[in-house]
């Protein structure tokens, strides 16, 4: 098949800067190489470094857009400020540019099987007019559901919908019960590159950890939405314990004068905690594993409707348990042979029983189960689900 695939504009592909989404676009136009089941093109932001990367690939082809100019800065801001007037919506900058290289290529209704828009659900109300058939929404966030802006119109800007988890499918299901094209599409991670041999004394002894310390972890966005402030709250009620560590993984770096003030916050609380907390900034994401390795218990302590969480299972594929919350489709990846779940209300101390007991007791957890668990949200089943929806469309 011909498949065309439309980023959010946010940040490039191939990943040089990272991204959830991304990674998952990555995953398919990686897995496809092997497969070589279709012909892919992908809008996507321009990079020096994506540009290099994208030499390599066969069946893949990669329209760059460039969104560092200060031509298209100004049509940005411009755009954002026309679009917040009731009743108007003209297309971000990103799109207005995909549209403008769709005309100057001749892309037409029939160039494409289908159209693939990646989560930016709005984007279907520009480019209904050019795919009238053939246009499907793989919606990553909950950003499409009864309270969205033109939510009707933009649902029916689409031939189907794929989703990440059955909690968003159900949120896009409530703005028209008659509208029966939704499909769930999990994420999948590769799962052997988390679940590789590293030099765990080595890093350990980098990070000021002794070989006997109980390791918590959490990696993620330093963004209040992810409950850190809870987890620290609830470690520092954890009775003192010079082998107890807590490491946090993520880029405290912002320019976000509202982010900046909430990670001031938790460097506050920090000060009041007696057991070590690590916080090691920004890791690139091919080397996340490394600090999974290191951990015995993964915490995921989302306070919002985790739209999915793939980092629950980079845990798991790392060997330990996770400790999360009962939070919207992160619910869903349950198991009580490798999870443990807890309620969002008074999570504070929900997860300080939760650590307690992990730290006196160490439950056991086969490393079996948790990767059998782990490998149903692998690189491979997510791009066979991909491809069986694809043919579904088809028939």
């Amino acid at each position: 098949m011909k498949l065309l695939i439309i980023s959010n504009g946010d940040l490039p592909i191939p990943t040089s800067q990272g991204g959830a989404v991304e990674t998952l676009i990555q995953t398919i136009i990686d897995s496809n190489e092997k497969g070589k089941q279709h012909k892919i093109t992908i809008f996507t932001p321009y990079d020096d470094k994506s540009k290099n990367m994208a030499k390599v690939y066969k069946m893949c082809e990669f329209e760059f857009i460039d969104t560092n100019s200060m031509k298209y800065k100004i049509g940005r801001v411009i755009r954002f400020l026309i679009n917040r007037i009731p009743g108007i919506y003209i297309g971000n900058q990103f799109i207005y540019k995909v549209s403008k290289r769709i005309k100057k290529n001749g892309i037409k209704n029939n160039s494409y099987d289908y159209v693939i828009v990646e989560n930016s659900a709005e984007y279907g109300l520009i480019l209904k007019k050019y795919f009238s058939n053939n246009l499907i929404l793989h919606l990553h966030n909950d950003f499409l559901n009864i309270n969205t802006d033109k939510a009707y119109k933009i649902l029916h800007s689409y031939t189907k919908v794929f989703t990440l988890s059955k909690y968003i499918k159900k949120r896009v299901e409530e703005i028209d019960s008659e509208y029966k094209e939704v499909y769930t599409l999990y994420n999948g991670i590769e799962i052997d590159k988390f679940n590789k041999d590293i030099d765990v004394k080595k890093l350990r002894e980098n990070l000021n950890i002794k070989q006997d310390d109980f390791v918590f972890l959490f990696t993620g966005r330093i963004i209040k939405e992810k409950g850190i402030r809870e987890l620290l709250l609830a470690y520092k009620n954890m009775p003192e314990d010079k082998h107890l560590k807590l490491i946090i993984v993520g880029n405290l770096n912002t320019k976000n004068i509202i982010h900046k003030k909430y990670i001031r916050s938790l460097m506050n609380i920090v000060k009041d905690i007696k057991n070590d907390v690590i916080f090691t900034g920004y890791i690139p994401y091919e080397q996340l594993y490394k600090y999974y390795k290191i951990a015995d218990v993964g915490i995921v302590p989302s306070i919002w409707e985790e739209p999915f969480a793939l980092t629950v299972i980079e845990h798991l594929a790392s060997g330990h348990p996770v400790i999360m919350t009962n939070s919207g489709g992160m619910a869903e990846l349950a198991d009580k042979k490798s999870t443990v779940v807890i309620e969002k209300d008074d999570i504070i101390p929900n997860l300080t029983k939760a650590m307690l007991d992990f730290n006196k007791n160490r439950p056991q957890y086969l490393q079996k189960d948790l990767l059998k668990h782990a490998n149903e949200y692998s690189s491979e089943i997510y791009y066979k689900r991909f491809n069986q929806l694809i043919t579904k469309e088809k028939g």
